[in-house]
């Protein structure tokens, strides 16, 4: 192999942009050589509008190709057997970018986006953030994790794409590399049938809390033959759901776990002077009636909210109106029937190890401490109780993230409170496209 390097600094609107290209040149004499950039746009969000599924930040790039050659050096490196291997992905089309020497991105070209214009002599192509990879790799079991809590989990999922990710959760929305972590859920343990019955409480609005809070999740059943995640990938969108949570990526070495539900960051941003032109939106999302959860863990337990109908009455029938009810399985377990009860969560502490078993308690519901299945059950159902908007905007500037949460006000009309879907930065223009969801 005859691997070769193109990096350039280029002056922009917004500051300093280097960008590096890894690539194979075995096949070709020419080496890569972009004067001049045309396009550089930034995307990153979520590929489903109520799950809040995962999807890799992508950039999208239009340089100058003036003697034509650079569209075939990239497509005979990225056409070559060996980068099929995700190993390899970045060895045959790895783009790496600094902003004002401080890098953003990692990841490789998208190789059905590369696209070259005869007319205006240009190149496209689109770069995935190396994330990517994590919907190319099978679910086994994760080393040191069977006994330990959610922060560690998930770091070891992103570890895998992102190898100098810092092992360092914060609540600073400041952070250069970690995990950004917002939640408020408060999980209460117990040592009954003890003589002397203690209750021990994790708030998860502390990170030190959360740290303590550990799950058996080899009991959940996520490994193995018929596993419910079959990569890591799908995996990340069965904890965002089970844990009432966004997961995702800002940029290289920053990822965020956000509560989805009633904001765990309460102070929506005025957009009012930073819109550019009008804002969209459209009826998106119609209403559902209720929300079933299927939970699958040591059994099946069903948890319902709004109003669910089944064709023999019973919690665990038919549903009678399908499209009207949004139905989803989670796995993991705590429950306290009349007879029995089991948990794969526990309150740790220098005392021991405190099961949790109907002890989580949202501060946003009006509800005593619950099974989580039936919180996220009632927040499923919630979120769909009226109909939603798509909002659809141009903004000035860059500074936007999927984790904030953003309002407007048109004369006349109440006051737009919307989450973003996708985020579209132009680097170029110094302006940002965002697509919301209407909370």
């Amino acid at each position: 192999m005859a691997f070769a390097i193109f990096e350039k600094e280029y002056e922009i609107e917004t500051g300093t942009l280097r960008i590096r290209i890894d690539y194979d040149k075995s096949y070709t004499n020419y080496n890569l050589d972009f004067d001049l950039v045309k396009v550089a746009k930034e995307r990153y969000g979520y590929e489903d509008d109520d799950r809040l599924t995962f999807y890799p930040n992508t950039w999208e790039f239009e340089f100058d190709d003036l003697d034509k050659h650079n569209y075939h050096v990239l497509k005979l490196s990225v056409g070559e057997y060996s980068a099929l291997l995700p190993e390899n992905y970045t060895k045959y089309g790895g783009v790496t970018i600094w902003k004002d020497g401080v890098q953003i991105f990692k990841g490789y070209i998208d190789p059905l986006t590369l696209e070259q214009n005869n007319e205006d002599r240009s190149v496209k192509f689109e770069a995935m953030d190396v994330s990517k990879g994590l919907a190319d790799i099978s679910v086994e079991p994760l080393q040191n994790t069977d006994f330990s809590n959610i922060l560690w989990f998930v770091y070891q999922i992103y570890k895998k794409v992102y190898p100098n990710l810092a092992p360092f959760p914060t609540t600073n929305s400041n952070f250069s590399n970690g995990i950004l972590f917002r939640h408020d859920w408060i999980f209460k343990g117990n040592n009954a049938p003890a003589p002397v019955v203690i209750d021990q409480y994790r708030y998860w609005n502390n990170i030190s809390d959360v740290n303590l809070t550990y799950f058996h999740w080899a009991s959940m059943g996520l490994f193995g033959d018929g596993r419910p995640a079959q990569t890591y990938k799908d995996l990340l969108k069965l904890l965002a759901l089970q844990f009432g949570m966004s997961i995702g990526t800002i940029s290289y070495n920053k990822v965020y776990m956000i509560k989805r539900f009633n904001v765990a960051n309460p102070n929506p941003i005025n957009l009012d002077e930073m819109i550019v032109g009008e804002a969209k939106r459209y009826l998106h999302l119609p209403h559902k009636m209720g929300a079933r959860n299927i939970n699958n863990w040591n059994g099946t337990r069903y948890y319902t909210a709004g109003n669910v109908e089944t064709l023999n009455g019973q919690i665990d029938g038919e549903l009678r109106y399908p499209k009207l009810v949004d139905e989803f399985s989670t796995y993991i377990g705590s429950y306290n029937d009349p007879g029995s009860a089991g948990t794969s969560i526990f309150a740790s502490s220098t005392f021991g190890e405190f099961p949790v078993f109907n002890g989580v308690f949202d501060p946003a519901l009006n509800f005593p401490y619950e099974h989580i299945g039936r919180i996220i059950a009632e927040w499923m159902f919630r979120t769909r109780a009226r109909p939603k908007d798509r909002i659809e905007l141009t903004a000035d500037g860059l500074s936007y993230n999927m984790f904030d949460y953003y309002y407007y006000t048109e004369a006349g009309n109440p006051t737009t409170t919307f989450r973003p879907m996708t985020i579209e930065k132009d680097h170029l223009k110094d302006q940002t496209e965002i697509v919301g969801i209407e909370i």
